[in-house]
């Protein structure tokens, strides 16, 4: 998939919501999923 925008929509990377919207349809066992805030080390 490629998506061609740095744009937020509603507060959000278009980006998350792009892969979360293709892959509930693709692999809904496996929705693309990441945390807001990066983990500590």
């Amino acid at each position: 998939m490629l998506l061609n925008t740095g744009i937020n929509y509603k507060g959000s990377e278009s980006s998350t919501l792009f892969g979360d919207a293709i892959t509930k349809i693709v692999t809904p066992q496996h929705v693309f999923n990441l945390p807001a805030e990066p983990a500590a080390h």
